[in-house]
């Protein structure tokens, strides 16, 4: 056997027996938290059915230029340094509704990151806020209105000063003026 043949040998089995490690049941790593740091995708929010606590009723409606989709404003409730705008999507057409990427902030979004709180006596509009990867504050699944359908939706923004006591919803589809601030 020439000499080199057990240094080959040797080599390959010093490099494949960390391998034989990998693939094991080792119950430290079945019950191990994966990292929310790990992700490079934007955390996508669910859009909550009627969250508990929300209002019977909208405090504001309007129609969209999306043919029998009206915009509707159910609360926007400020808590501390943020406020959460809960608003619904309703289709009152005959045909299923496309929101596609109509409410988020560029055409790669189908999210509500294109929604915005607007002061309009100190004249600043207000973005919703990001997450740490980047992904906004806000549903992500308002896609398709079925007929009849709400399709309920969230975003979070930074609140205005505690003097502002009402905002302008905007949105890319339409916009609901003078919609008041509540106190959580």
């Amino acid at each position: 056997m020439p000499r080199t043949t057990p240094l080959l040998l040797a080599a390959c089995a010093a490099l494949l027996l960390p391998l034989s490690a990998c693939g094991g049941d080792d119950p430290a790593e079945a019950t191990s938290t994966p990292s929310v740091a790990a992700s490079a995708s934007p955390i996508a929010v669910a859009t909550p059915a009627v969250p508990a606590g929300f209002p019977d009723a909208p405090v504001a409606v309007t129609s969209t230029a999306v043919d029998g989709v009206t915009l509707e404003v159910y609360r926007a409730l400020r808590s501390g340094d943020s406020v959460t705008l809960a608003f619904a999507a309703r289709n009152t057409g005959a045909e299923q509704a496309n929101l596609g990427q109509r409410l988020g902030s560029d055409p790669l979004h189908t999210d509500a990151s294109g929604v915005s709180l607007f002061d309009p006596v100190g004249l600043k509009r207000y973005l919703v806020l990001l997450d740490s990867a980047g992904g906004c504050l806000c549903s992500s699944n308002a896609v398709w209105v079925e007929p009849g359908e709400h399709r309920f939706l969230t975003a979070t923004f930074s609140a205005p000063p505690a003097d502002v006591d009402s905002v302008t919803v905007e949105t890319p589809i339409g916009s609901l003026p003078a919609i008041p601030l509540t106190e959580a």
